[in-house]
């Protein structure tokens, strides 16, 4: 290929579907890479065709790999207080379309590095942090909770993993205990209960301020469910009494420090987009009709505290639902969707309503309203939305349906297999991989080599790229990332 010219080269690039092939011209010479690699915008369509960006997942991936390769500029005279760069230069596109399908192999096929972290920092490190994966064991003492954090650090080359601790000052750590625990890329909120009076709690920390205090929420009666973070927003409904139907919703903007609240009956709810100063949530309020079926009210709200009327309604519609052996709840799948389902472990009545509804949101000249797209009548005993490929993923019992999410048709080629590891980093093959692949075919979980050693009963944690195992204060990360200059630590063997 050394004689063909660039310009007759440039065009077979263009015209070329398969990437597998591309890549491995890449590698026949430093001419044909830098052909190659330099097509940013035919990589960044591809990256965003094959990897899109409405799913969360995907999101993170990409934030992750920003960080940890922007960082490497910052690699001599970094201050921990410095923010991370602002794309001075172009993304490498090619770079960010092999390693993302590198990580989804390697999760795949067992390849990772193994990090034992034993001794929290003594001290701040002084660095860039790119990424956070805490480790808060339900039911354990609120000291037990830590966060695994990879840092690109001062006069280093290469990102390592720290272990820190939280800061409790303030806080009567002896008589509560931790409940569950929820996080953005930048907050992280521990729900905690009181061991006597079962009252709730609710500490925040900003990940850049894991050693100062943290801000409390405090609840002297009552239940606090359904706590959710959402980048800079935090939303939970707070139960007066068990045998209350009032729910009061709390919505606070952590970045801004404001906060509103508002009363409904019965509240499920889920977050539907998020900007600077509002967030968008889905309500639904259900009541029985005669024929002892579910008549479903599906809202939109506006949320943006700070503001004269906080709470602004923005459309509602009704459906007819049968809430089968569970309760009717809402599941975001991307800004411009959500799904409201109930679990029904029999095969329901054909002329029944439906169990599934999927909801779309509209935007028009009036501004945005939901329509229901489809609805499906179907045995679910659980779901998985698998964004990045526009499936649904119903399970039923031990069998699997795979519905199309653009009309709820059931994927007749839905004979695939689907590993845990997916559904663990949210990181799925290009569809016709997937497809291709051994309907036997199984995972090796983790948890499981020998030779890795992993407490029975460990609480596993994890982000696109990493795994983090802890138990009586032994804690292990396997990083699936592959950085070529590490040696490999811990290999499972291929699926």
């Amino acid at each position: 290929m050394r004689y063909i010219p660039d310009e007759v080269f440039d065009r077979i690039i263009e015209a070329s579907d398969d990437e597998a092939t591309l890549v491995a011209v890449s590698c026949t010479s430093r001419r044909l890479r830098i052909r190659v690699a330099n097509r940013h915008k035919l990589w960044r369509e591809r990256f965003e065709r094959d990897f899109p960006q409405h799913d969360d997942k995907e999101q993170e991936w990409l934030r992750l790999y920003k960080r940890t390769y922007e960082t490497e500029a910052y690699t001599s005279g970094i201050a921990s207080v410095l923010p991370l760069p602002q794309s001075e230069s172009p993304l490498d596109w090619f770079s960010a379309y092999c390693k993302r399908r590198a990580t989804e192999y390697r999760w795949r096929h067992g390849q990772f590095m193994v990090h034992r972290l034993v001794d929290a920092a003594d001290a701040y490190p002084c660095g860039v942090r790119i990424q956070n994966i805490p480790h808060a064991r339900a039911r354990s003492p609120l000291r037990s909770a830590v966060v695994a954090s990879q840092w690109r650090l001062k006069d280093q080359k290469h990102p390592v993993w720290l272990l820190e601790e939280l800061c409790w000052d303030g806080v009567d750590v002896e008589c509560m205990e931790i409940w569950e625990e929820r996080h953005s890329d930048d907050y992280l909120v521990i729900q905690a209960r009181e061991k006597t009076t079962y009252c709730y709690s609710l500490y925040i920390w900003h990940f850049a301020e894991l050693y100062r205090a943290p801000r409390v929420i405090n609840t002297d009666k009552g239940w606090v469910r359904d706590v959710k973070v959402c980048g800079d927003w935090l939303i939970y409904r707070w139960m007066v009494s068990s045998d209350s139907r009032q729910n009061v919703i709390c919505v606070y903007d952590l970045a801004k420090g404001s906060y509103c609240s508002d009363v409904r009956d019965n509240l499920f709810y889920c977050i539907l987009r998020t900007t600077a100063d509002s967030v968008y949530i889905a309500w639904i309020e259900c009541d029985k009709d005669r024929h002892s079926y579910i008549v479903v009210t599906y809202n939109m709200w506006c949320i943006a505290p700070g503001q004269a009327a906080p709470v602004r309604w923005q459309s509602a519609r009704k459906t007819n639902m049968n809430d089968g052996t569970g309760t009717i709840m809402p599941q975001r799948i991307d800004d411009n969707r959500f799904i409201i389902f109930a679990n029904c472990d029999f095969e329901p009545d054909p002329d029944a309503p439906p169990p599934l509804v999927l909801v779309e949101l509209v935007d028009d000249e009036t501004g945005t309203i939901m329509e229901e797209k489809w609805s499906r009548n179907m045995r679910i005993s659980r779901l998985q939305t698998i964004g990045s490929r526009n499936l649904l993923m119903v399970m039923q019992g031990r069998d699997m349906v795979l519905l199309n999410l653009a009309d709820g048709s059931i994927v007749h080629h839905s004979n695939r297999t689907h590993l845990d590891c997916w559904r663990l980093s949210g990181l799925y093959p290009l569809d016709d991989q997937w497809t291709r692949m051994d309907k036997d075919e199984t995972w090796s979980d983790p948890k499981t080599d020998a030779a890795l050693n992993v407490q029975v009963g460990a609480t596993q944690a994890h982000s696109p790229t990493a795994l983090f195992y802890g138990k009586n204060g032994t804690f292990t990360i396997l990083d699936y990332m592959g950085h070529s200059y590490q040696q490999q630590l811990g290999t499972l063997s291929s699926a």
